[in-house]
């Protein structure tokens, strides 16, 4: 499966449930919501140039905390705004790697944090995940998702 298959294959709504684990306090947190997810068209018309031109809008239904305003073209870079503080971050160094046909690693830094997600598509319907967050080489948080697809777009 290629990057872009990949991406086609997220299309939809979903329902998802995020465990994240604070090893610093020990803490537990969940949270349940609906994301919708859309690939830019012209990413599906000019899919030869992937590795430089992506976008990939993901929208949080139910609590809009952060959406990703856009990607700088030709720059593995990506903008995100916090919806909550209306604060604009830059996550640069992006990396990703299909490592099997559904399977994807996704690496950036968004300042001192370096962030690594793991991405299966279980089969159509279910998608499974982990991140991490680092920061000088020590885990800040780790989250776990698992989400369903509850209605395909195209």
């Amino acid at each position: 499966m290629s990057i872009l298959q990949f991406f086609k294959s997220n299309i939809g709504t979903w329902k998802t449930l995020r465990t994240v684990y604070d090893p610093t306090g020990s803490k537990l947190y969940a949270d349940k919501s609906t994301v919708n997810i859309q690939i830019d068209k012209e990413l599906l018309d000019d899919s030869k140039d992937l590795d430089k031109k992506y976008r990939l809008m993901i929208q949080n239904i139910i609590s809009s905390t952060a959406k990703i305003l856009s990607n700088q073209s030709g720059k593995n870079q990506i903008i995100l705004q916090n919806c909550e503080t209306n604060t604009i971050y830059s996550c640069n160094d992006l990396f990703w790697h299909c490592n099997t046909p559904d399977h994807l690693s996704v690496y950036y830094q968004c300042a001192d944090l370096h962030i690594q997600e793991q991405i299966w598509l279980v089969n159509s319907n279910l998608r499974l995940s982990i991140s991490t967050i680092q920061k000088h080489n020590r885990c800040l948080c780790v989250s776990f998702n698992s989400d369903i697809k509850i209605t395909q777009q195209i």
